[in-house]
């Protein structure tokens, strides 16, 4: 595979704190409850105003925007430095490059949000282009991400590879008949991956180095 598009948050950069960080500064703003961290793992990955839909939902609340405004004022200013990159994740892009690959970011996250936090940890300049979300973008799922970057780059499907921890990651490369490799160590479960249909998995991104 010439092409890989990698996910974000669980695949190069443990994001966990900050995002639950950011949830809760969300919810206290709005004077609801604050969700347990224990089991929050289930809002990584979908699009943001996805997860404040589904957080506001046993609250009858409807305040999806103003939520999702909250959790990204918060995040830009602190959620999003509260991060770091897997350990050999940069060994993997380095490898990765002067093997000729060249390698993309799809992710759910703001696209100024994923460059800041990609050059914050000096992950960007190993990368040929960062594709991400736009505020409102409630319908804009990662197959629409992943065509997003297939046009725009002209990349071939058959050369092309998607690497990701979660089943929106994977259900989004099989919709555009990408190969996927799903990856164990971030906050999808191996169930979840064999579930959606990722059949080759990566344990530690020192295993990506041989499956890539």
């Amino acid at each position: 595979m010439r092409n890989i598009i990698f996910d974000l948050d669980g695949t190069l950069i443990d994001s966990r704190p900050g995002i639950f960080a950011g949830i809760a500064h969300a919810m206290a703003r709005l004077e609801l409850p604050v969700p347990d961290p224990v089991g929050l793992n289930w809002v990584i990955g979908p699009p943001l105003e996805t997860v404040m839909r589904d957080l506001l939902a046993p609250h009858s609340d409807d305040r999806v925007g103003l939520a999702a405004l909250y959790y990204r004022e918060y995040y830009a200013k602190v959620g999003l430095y509260d991060a770091q990159p897997y350990g050999g994740i940069m060994d993997l892009l380095v490898n990765l490059n002067s093997r000729g690959r060249t390698l993309f970011v799809g992710t759910s996250k703001l696209t100024p949000f994923a460059r800041t936090i990609l050059g914050h940890f000096g992950l960007s300049r190993h990368l040929s282009a960062i594709h991400g979300a736009t505020p409102g973008d409630q319908g804009h799922d990662k197959a629409d991400l992943f065509r997003e970057v297939l046009d725009e780059h002209r990349l071939d499907p058959s050369e092309t590879v998607v690497v990701g921890d979660r089943r929106y990651d994977v259900a989004g490369a099989l919709a555009c008949g990408l190969a996927i490799v799903g990856v164990t160590y971030g906050y999808g479960d191996l169930e979840e991956l064999r579930t959606a249909g990722a059949r080759i998995l990566a344990d530690s991104p020192a295993d990506l180095v041989g499956i890539l």
